[in-house]
Parts: structure tokens; C-alpha cells; sequence
């Protein structure tokens, strides 16, 4: 039904045009040939003649290295002009409305017209008391969101907008000018502290934009590639120079929304809509509403006997009440206050509608390093090589300090013959092979961490000599050494390499990476003799410190003896990283967080798949995943790598360092052949055996025809997955089956991870937690995305928080959970508010009376307003419950509760009025008669006993329906917490009684309950009132109920209400709810938490 109505509105929209984004934007002209050309969210637009479509106006220059090297010399005058009139100033424009025209633009959505509509009819049924009171709400919800709205969009203003004086190099001059004034082909001058303006490269100098040091551009024979090596060539736009060499320069690449930070404003500010089944079934709702509303102005027009105006409002005013006007309102009041419990926590929302999603998540992806494990790396010690007795090459024992290597190593520094210890070999590497630099004025290191890391371990110091070359001091060995050439690191070779040259004029030759990559290039360089080019164990070894979760990277080494500095300079990067021998590996350890093992539990508790989505190698990634609870205790791991192991697996694992955003491609390879491998044992399983031990341990098919039928085991697997090995499933089709059996998705690039998050989305609701560097497209993709991040990234994050706590994402679930429960509890509270007063509707309509005016007014404007809020108020649970709220509006547990309510309810007022015309003591006689009345004077039609009946009853269900609709159950603290709530219900529960059970007083005779006129209350033996009563309407001029009656109709109310909460809380909410969610369980997904 619900995709009927999606169909419907669909169908709606394209009759409409709305299907279509339509604007009126101005048309220009450029003003050397008057080519057309609009400019539309920042980006210019230019007319194609040729093609008779307008496109996106972009300069490109090429990808040729000795091309861009050409434009150093910068762009002159008329040039700059004529490309400024192509692609128009480099300035992103956020337009933030005015408070009031936001206020306005909330207020003339559909449903908001709907409300304000609505509230024309109270004012013209003289109810202005509940028109001023439900306007002030309707008011302050639509406030609310505007709000946070507001400060959102300010917040992405101040990230996108900026503008300042730069060094421009125009006709060969170097000139002042404004950055929004920058072209394609520019070349500007870089100085510390600047912020860069656009993305360009790096053509001279050397510069420092956090923390990754940048190096010039050079022509090594392969084209300029943003996506791979030219990333450490590449100046990105919103990133902050923290120091420049004198005469750095770069050159301009893209302006405006080309760059990388305006695809990332863009998306912040036209973001993809996401579906949600509560915002779809409310759309339902509403129309089922509207035609039973339809409905009820047929009868009342009918029974009324009313025409024209009277009958029209009369019908508007039964919508308002069947659709509050007030339940939207109510919505955003109740999500509002959740936003404001997290802010308490530390996390912080833009986007209110995400709350209720993250109370529906089933799936919680989260990266590792910075987010289930502490921010940096500490360095665990070497293994450094040696040779056997036979000259087989081995490892030493593990080292793990600095003054182990230089008390196990050894050279003579007298000696000139550049023969050095493997131990000493690999302190030096450590202490050179790096991109870490130092700030001149704070003398601050900065670099890659794990570089930091390494370097800091080696108690090394770092200054720059005369010829502007790195010189490392090494204290300890009374030794320094000269970087006179460096390779920085490049995803595509998961290494780097430097040229460094000792005191004696020996050039060492050091090479640093992932093991993998440094087992190949080895390999590569002693193809004649791979035996004895690693120790025999090199894989075992590696293996296993993977396993026990260390961070293992390799060194490789090549002496090129005394050799002339330029001549090495000269040499491309596989001339110099060409006949390597290997030197040893280098560990590091990434430690859990203290408390992300408790949330991990916390969260699988609470029926949360938890995955891990990580750029590092896929069995360190297995060990944190076994640390952290992510993969159940014995459960087997089966790790799925391509079958070509000398191809590079995917990003090293300094991925999860990489500040830059760079948005790489989904990994493929071409080899296609995925082999598993175990984790513990080595053994390895084709594809095919893997999905036959995935059917036997979980008796369900997989959707995959797997080519033989082989005898398995059935013992429970998980598998773990690297980056190319995932992205060759999903080419082939075969990832999807074997989603959910997969805990560990390694090597993954940050595309790798956004596909990965959008196939889990097909299937469930799936949160994303990160530190909000390269995870930024996961985090904007996923339902519910958790930024672990101050920086811009966190903006691109419905949720954000600086705890850096993956406890965080439990309270984000909790009150995401609470919060959904409170929305449905408000739902629930108004449906019973309208179909309460439906049912007075058709009691009102066939005797032709209503409630006193006080009475509607104590309804709508205290017991309704204040009942609702009060709803919202429930405290969130202590801990994740083991079941989801539902978010299905018109779902069996929700309709259950409303219809078995309003069933209740509805009887026992049919009850009440059978009773009452059993009456013949005082009320058969007295009938009303309201064919003299006008029913447009709704005010004279309440002073019957039918009405007395009606309001009695009535007025005590709907106090009762904001209780019963208060039981937290399992996402809410339990109701007797709600002290508000218990307050509102007690005082108006009192005030109702009161105005029952006493005999005629002020209070009860300002409502015109159980009153009447002076002379008749004395003739009935009741003291002359000292107060003024407006005459009654009726012929007796009283509607007092005889006191025993008054008794007896308030403990059938009273039973009324029992009846209605062990409807609630014993049916509903307990035992049978159980017995019927297991014994008819709907289609739900099935995973392993």
C-alpha cells in the first residue's frame, strides 16, 4: 500500500511538473563573443551551441607533466580574462536566507499550510482561544526547525565562502590579487599560514599543508594522475599551508565547485534524499485521515441539517481534529529534545529527521584506526635480518627499543668503506626513510603519524643545511646523515623511497612499505636467486604479527658506494629503488580504546551488526575485530584475498592518515579469482567450498549457484575480505550474498568503503562511524553517519562528536531508539486525541450538542497541548534494549494499540449512554431537544445531561491516553519516571473529579458542569450561589447529576481506564506481544550480531 501511495505521489508530481527541479535564473552574455551562459549553484553554466544543451564551463590542462611545467610562467592579462569569462570567479556562494524568509519558507510547506488553514476555522467559530494557543506551538515547532537549520547551513557558509589578497604570476609579473579572481593555468605564490583556494599542484618549493609535506611536480615520464602519484604533487582547495619555502609556487588546476572542496560543499548542501518508512507511512496516514474526515462532514452536514458556511466549517473543524494540526509540531518537539539529550552527550546533530533513523539501525559499520582504536600508532620494535651460518638469510630477535639496535650493531664511523651492520642499516632507515619535516618558527615536527611515530622513536633530530637538504642528526651513534633524494609515499607502490648520503660520501639507498610490497619489489630485484633473498619464514612471520595485530611495515636497502649526489637526483624512481636487498620489518601497535569492546557489546546486545570497514591489513583487522567483540569468540575466519598475490592487494595502510579526501576508484584487478585463506591455520578454500560451509553453518541459501557440491564443515564462519578481493565480487555478482556473513572489509580505499556502505543499505538500516578524514563519503552515504571529528569533514556528518568513543554511538543508538518511541508515542497520543473526538462527533452530531465552551478549551489548549509535550519528556532507557522500536506507523503492534483503544474507549461511552437512558429518575423527562437551536452557536448546545455524560467520560480518556502512551517499555525509562507527565495527569484526573463528585461550585459552574440556574439549584435544595451563572439553554435550567450516580459514573470511569491500560501494558506490551513476535515473525533480516 505504502508503495501504491509512492506511485500515486509520483504520478502526482509529474502531472504537476514537480518531478522537475524548475528556477528562474538570469541569462547573461559573455562579453567578448556573447555566448549565453547562466550561473546555478555556483557552477557556470555555458551554452554549446553544437550540442544544444548547456554545460558545465570547465578549463581542463591537461594531464602531460611537461605541459604543466610549461605554464610556470603563468597566464598573461587578456588570457586570465577571457578563461575568468569562461568559468566565472572563483568564489562558492552559500546563500543563507534571512530568518524571516526561512520562517517563511517552513511555513508554506504543504503541511504547515494545511495547519494555518485549520486554524482560520477556530477563529471563525469564535474559538480564537485555541486558534492563539495552537498557533503559538505550530509557531515554535516551525522556529525550531529553522534554527537548526540555519546554524547548519552558517556552518557550511563559513567552511565554503573565502576570500583573500594572493601572489599571481601575470604576464610575467608578479601582482596582488584577489583569489576569487583565480583561473586555470594561474600560477600563484604560496607563504605560510596561507589557505589554499583552489586545487592546483605544486610546481616549485617546498610546502607543509597538514600533515602531509608536498613536493614539486617532475617530469619522471608518466602523466599527472590526481587519483595516484599526483596526490603528493596536488594542493588542495580549504587546506592550510602551514609553512612554505621562499618562492613556492603553484599552479591553479580548478576553480570554484570543480574542486574537491566544492564537490564537498555541493553535496553538503543539496544532499540526497533518504527514505524512511515512518515518513512514509505518514504520508499514508494522512490520507486515510482525509477521507475518513470527508467522511465525517457527510454525516455531520446530514444529521446537522446544515448548509453552506456552517456546514463547510463545521466539516473543516472535524479535520482538524480527525489530522491535528498540533502532530507535526509534536514530531519536531519530540526530536528536538533528543538532539538536545545528545548535545549533553557530546554529540552533536544537523539533521533533526536522522534521529528517528538511528533508532531503526541494524547494521553499525566503523573504521578502525582512530575510531575502535586510539588515535596514533606506538612503535613495538624491529626485526632486523641476518645470515646463518650456511649465508641463508633470517631474522634476528625482535628489538624492541632504539638502544637494542645500536648496542647490537656496529660500525667503525673512522672508516670510510661504507660497511655497516644490518642493525645499524635499519636505524638509519628508520630515522630517514620518512616525509617528516619541521616547522621553522615552532620547530614543530609534522608528517604522516606512523612516519612521526618512527622517526620520534629513533631520538633523532632534524634541521636543513645550506643546500636546502633534510640533514638527520643520530645522537646515540654520534653519526648524521644527508637526504639528498626522496620518493614520497604513493598508494599505487604502498612505498617510499630516499637517497641519503653519509659523512664519508656514501649513498645508501632506503626503501620503506607494506610488507607485501617490499616482498615483491625484493623479489623482483633477485629473480635469479628469490631463495635467498628473504628469510625462509617471511611469510609465516608476517603473518603471524599481523595476526597478533600488529602494524607491520618492511625496509629494503641498496648501497650505490660513493657516487655524485646529482647523478642520483637525476634518476627516476624505479632506476633508484631498482636491486634492492631486504633490511628488515618495522611493528607498530594500534590499541584498542579502553571502552570500545564494552560498546561493541553493548551494541550487539542490542540486536546491532557491527562490521569493521578499514584501510589496514585484513588480519590485523581480524585481531581488532577479535579484541574489540566484533567477530564472535570461536568462530573460524576465513580471509578473502585475490588469487594473484603479486599484484598490489589495495591502499597502504596509511590510508587511515590521509587528510587530503582523495577519492580514489572502486579497487578492481585483473585477476578475478578469489581464494580464502584461514586466518589461524593457512588452509586455503576455493569460492565455491567457502559458500557451501557459509549454507552448512547457517541453513540458508545464499542466491548463488555455487560450481561443485563439496562435503564442509558446519562449524560457524565469518569471513573478511579485502579491498580487491571485494571489488572483484562485485563485479562478478557474488558480493551481495556474502554480505552479511562478512565481518572484516580490509585494504578498502574510500570508495571501496562508500560502496561498501550503499550495498549494506540495500538490505538495512546502516550507520557509519569514522574520524571523518577519509571516510567522509561512507559517512554522507550511510542512513545515519557518526563523525568522530571537529574538523570540516564532521560537517558532511548528520552526527558528529569530539568524545572519540565509539560509547558515543551507543548513546546515539539509545536515544535514536527512545526518540522513535516518543514520536510513535505522540502519534498514538494525537490519533487517540482525533478518533476520541470522532466518536464525540457522532454523538454531538445526533443529538445536535457539544461540549461546554471552557470544556473544548481546557481539551485543545491544556489537556492536549500539555498531555503531548509532557510525552515527549520520558528519559531515554539506561542501556540498548535487545529489540528495535518499529518504525511502521501502520504496523500490527501500533494499529493494535490505537484501534483496541479506541474500541475500549468507544464501548464504554456506548455503556455510559445506555445507562444514562435507563434513567427514569431525572433524565427521561429531560431529554434534549435541539431543534430550536442554531447549531452555529456550538457555545449554547452544552448544557444538557447528554453532554454532562459525554464530557465525564471523555475528558478522562483523553487525560488517560497521554498515560497509557507514556510506558517506556523497552526504549523509554519506565513511566513512573516521567514526573511531568504523572503531574499533568494527576492534576487534570483531579480538577475532572472534582468537578464530578462536588455539588454545584464556581469552578464546576464556569465549565457548566453539574450546575444551572440560581433559582433551580435552590429549588433542587442546594444554597443560592453568591456567583453569577449565564442562564442554561434547556427548559429545566440544570444539568446536576444526582450525587449517587455522579459516584457510580466516576468508578465506571475509573474502570474504563484500568480496562484500557491492561490492554496497553499486559496485551500489548507484554506477554502476548512476546509470544506473537516469535510465533508470527514477520520477514525481518537475519544476521549474525
Amino acid at each position: 500500500m505504502v508503495q501504491r501511495v509512492q506511485q500515486g505521489e509520483h504520478r502526482l508530481r509529474v502531472c504537476l511538473g514537480l518531478d522537475v527541479l524548475v528556477d528562474t535564473l538570469k541569462v547573461h552574455k559573455r562579453h567578448r563573443d556573447q555566448q549565453r551562459y547562466f550561473e546555478f549553484r555556483s557552477t557556470r553554466y555555458v551554452d554549446r551551441h553544437h550540442t544544444g544543451t548547456f554545460q558545465a564551463a570547465t578549463i581542463d590542462l591537461g594531464t602531460r607533466i611537461p605541459t604543466l611545467l610549461d605554464m610556470r610562467h603563468g597566464l598573461n592579462s587578456s588570457d586570465a580574462l577571457a578563461r575568468l569569462d569562461d568559468v566565472g570567479h572563483n568564489f562558492i556562494s552559500v546563500q543563507v536566507p534571512r530568518f524571516i524568509f526561512a520562517l517563511w519558507q517552513e511555513l508554506t510547506g504543504f503541511f504547515y499550510i494545511y495547519q494555518l488553514q485549520i486554524l482560520w476555522v477556530y477563529f471563525y467559530l469564535a474559538y480564537w482561544q485555541i486558534g492563539v494557543s495552537d498557533t503559538g506551538v505550530i509557531m515554535l515547532s516551525a522556529i525550531i526547525k529553522v534554527v537548526v537549520r540555519l546554524r547548519s547551513e552558517y556552518r557550511v557558509k563559513s567552511m565554503a565562502e573565502h576570500v583573500e589578497q594572493v601572489q599571481v604570476l601575470r604576464d610575467a609579473q608578479w601582482i596582488t590579487e584577489s583569489t576569487a579572481n583565480l583561473v586555470p593555468g594561474d600560477v600563484f605564490a604560496l607563504s605560510s599560514h596561507q589557505v589554499v583556494p583552489v586545487d592546483g599542484v605544486l610546481l616549485l618549493g617546498d610546502v607543509v599543508p597538514l600533515p602531509i609535506r608536498k613536493v614539486p611536480l617532475r617530469d619522471d615520464g608518466h602523466a599527472y594522475d590526481l587519483k595516484a602519484a599526483g596526490k603528493i604533487h596536488t594542493l588542495f582547495s580549504g587546506t592550510t599551508v602551514k609553512q612554505a619555502s621562499q618562492g613556492a609556487m603553484g599552479l591553479v588546476m580548478t576553480t570554484r565547485t570543480n574542486t574537491e572542496k566544492g564537490q564537498l560543499v555541493k553535496k553538503i548542501l543539496f544532499p540526497q534524499p533518504v527514505s524512511f518508512i515512518f515518513h512514509e507511512q505518514l504520508k499514508l496516514v494522512f490520507c486515510i485521515l482525509m477521507l475518513w474526515a470527508v467522511f465525517l462532514l457527510g454525516v455531520g452536514s446530514w444529521w446537522l441539517g446544515g448548509t453552506g458556511m456552517t456546514a463547510l466549517f463545521y466539516g473543516l473543524c472535524c479535520a482538524a481534529q480527525v489530522i491535528n494540526p498540533l502532530l507535526p509540531a509534536m514530531l519536531v518537539v519530540g526530536q528536538s529534545i533528543a538532539s538536545g539529550r545528545l548535545l549533553k552527550l557530546g554529540v552533536y546533530c544537523v539533521d533533526l529527521s536522522r534521529i528517528l533513523m538511528a533508532g531503526k539501525v541494524q547494521v553499525f559499520c566503523f573504521d578502525k584506526t582512530g575510531t575502535l582504536t586510539k588515535e596514533g600508532l606506538e612503535f613495538y620494535g624491529v626485526y632486523a635480518t641476518c645470515h646463518t651460518e650456511q649465508g641463508a638469510v633470517a631474522f634476528s630477535s625482535l628489538r624492541p627499543t632504539m638502544a637494542d639496535l645500536t648496542r647490537s650493531g656496529h660500525r667503525d664511523n673512522n672508516s670510510t668503506s661504507g660497511n655497516i651492520d644490518n642493525d645499524h642499516l635499519l636505524l638509519y632507515g628508520l630515522a630517514t626513510c620518512h616525509g617528516v619535516t619541521q616547522l621553522g618558527e615552532s620547530g614543530e615536527l609534522v608528517g604522516n603519524p606512523v612516519d612521526l611515530v618512527m622517526f620520534q622513536s629513533t631520538r633523532a633530530k632534524l634541521s636543513v643545511n645550506d643546500d636546502g637538504y633534510d640533514v638527520i642528526h643520530l645522537p646515540d651513534l654520534d653519526d648524521s646523515l644527508e637526504i639528498i633524494h626522496r620518493f614520497e609515499f604513493q598508494h599505487a607502490r604502498a612505498s617510499m623511497s630516499v637517497a641519503v648520503r653519509d659523512r664519508h660520501g656514501h649513498v645508501h639507498v632506503f626503501c620503506k612499505g607494506s610488507f607485501e610490497q617490499i616482498r615483491r619489489m625484493v623479489l623482483g630485484s633477485n629473480h635469479n636467486s628469490p631463495g635467498s633473498a628473504l628469510p625462509g619464514d617471511f611469510d609465516h612471520v608476517t603473518a603471524n604479527l599481523a595476526r597478533e595485530g600488529s602494524y607491520v611495515l618492511a625496509m629494503a636497502y641498496r648501497n650505490l658506494g660513493p657516487i655524485d649526489a646529482t647523478l642520483v637526483q637525476s634518476w627516476t624512481r624505479d632506476e633508484l629503488e631498482a636491486q634492492m636487498s631486504f633490511l628488515g620489518l618495522v611493528l607498530f601497535k594500534n590499541f584498542l580504546k579502553d571502552d570500545t569492546k564494552d560498546a561493541i557489546c553493548q551494541l550487539k546486545k542490542g540486536d546491532t551488526r557491527t562490521v569493521m570497514i578499514t584501510g589496514d591489513n585484513a588480519l590485523t583487522g581480524v585481531f581488532i575485530g577479535r579484541q574489540a567483540a566484533l567477530v564472535p569468540p570461536n568462530v573460524r575466519v576465513l580471509v578473502g584475498d585475490l588469487a594473484n598475490k603479486d599484484a598490489p592487494d589495495g591502499p597502504h595502510p596509511d590510508d587511515n592518515f590521509d587528510s587530503d579526501g582523495e577519492q580514489k576508484q572502486l579497487t578492481l584487478s585483473t585477476s578475478k579469482t578469489v581464494v580464502w585463506t584461514d586466518a589461524d591455520t593457512d588452509e586455503v578454500f576455493t569460492q565455491e567450498q567457502v559458500e557451501w560451509m557459509l549454507l552448512a553453518s547457517d541453513g540458508k541459501p545464499l542466491g548463488l549457484e555455487p560450481i561443485s557440491k563439496q562435503p564442509v564443515s558446519s562449524q560457524a564462519i565469518e569471513l573478511a575480505v579485502t579491498g580487491p578481493a571485494f571489488g572483484a565480487l562485485v563485479e562478478q555478482g557474488r558480493m551481495r550474498p556474502l554480505l552479511f556473513s562478512t565481518r572484516i572489509f580490509a585494504r578498502m580505499t574510500p570508495v571501496d568503503k562508500m560502496v561498501c556502505v550503499e550495498l549494506i543499505m540495500e538490505r538495512a538500516v546502516t550507520a557509519m562511524c569514522g574520524d571523518g578524514g577519509n571516510d567522509c563519503g561512507a559517512l554522507r552515504t550511510a542512513h545515519v553517519g557518526m563523525a568522530m571529528s571537529e574538523a570540516e569533514a564532521s560537517v558532511v556528518s548528520p552526527f558528529s562528536t569530539p568524545r572519540r568513543s565509539v560509547q558515543a554511538c551507543v548513546d546515539l543508538l539509545i536515544q535514536g531508539r527512545a526518540g522513535l518511541a516518543t514520536s510513535f508515542a505522540s502519534y498514538k497520543y494525537f490519533t487517540m486525541y482525533s478518533q476520541t473526538m470522532v466518536t464525540v462527533k457522532f454523538f454531538t452530531f445526533y443529538y445536535t450538542m457539544s461540549f461546554s465552551q471552557w470544556n473544548f478549551i481546557l481539551i485543545d489548549a491544556f489537556i492536549t497541548i500539555l498531555c503531548s509535550f509532557a510525552v515527549t519528556q520520558s528519559q531515554a532507557a539506561k542501556r540498548l534494549s535487545t529489540h528495535r522500536p518499529t518504525a511502521r506507523i501502520l504496523g500490527a503492534e501500533v494499529l493494535l494499540s490505537v484501534v483496541g483503544q479506541i474500541f475500549i474507549n468507544a464501548w464504554f461511552l456506548v455503556g455510559a449512554y445506555i445507562w444514562l437512558y435507563t434513567r427514569d429518575d431525572f433524565f427521561r423527562c429531560r431529554e434534549w431537544d435541539s431543534r430550536a437551536t442554531d447549531p452555529s452557536k456550538w457555545w449554547l448546545l452544552g448544557d444538557s445531561f447528554e453532554a454532562d455524560i459525554l464530557t465525564f467520560i471523555t475528558l478522562y480518556q483523553f487525560v488517560n491516553a497521554g498515560f497509557l502512551f507514556n510506558y517506556g517499555y523497552l526504549f523509554r525509562q519506565s513511566w513512573y519516571r516521567n514526573y511531568l507527565l504523572l503531574a499533568i495527569w494527576t492534576l487534570f484526573t483531579t480538577i475532572v473529579s472534582y468537578w464530578e463528585l462536588a455539588d454545584p461550585n464556581p469552578f464546576g459552574c464556569l465549565v457548566r458542569l453539574n450546575c444551572g440556574n440560581p433559582d433551580v439549584l435552590v429549588s433542587m435544595g442546594y444554597p443560592r450561589p453568591t456567583f453569577a451563572i449565564e442562564p442554561y439553554n434547556t427548559p429545566w435550567g440544570n444539568n446536576v447529576l444526582p450525587r449517587p450516580f455522579r459516584y457510580q459514573l466516576w468508578a465506571y470511569a475509573m474502570v474504563n481506564f484500568l480496562v484500557a491500560n491492561l490492554w496497553e501494558r499486559g496485551i500489548i506490551l507484554g506477554p502476548p506481544r512476546a509470544f506473537c513476535r516469535k510465533k508470527f515473525a514477520t520477514q525481518r533480516l537475519q544476521v549474525t550480531l
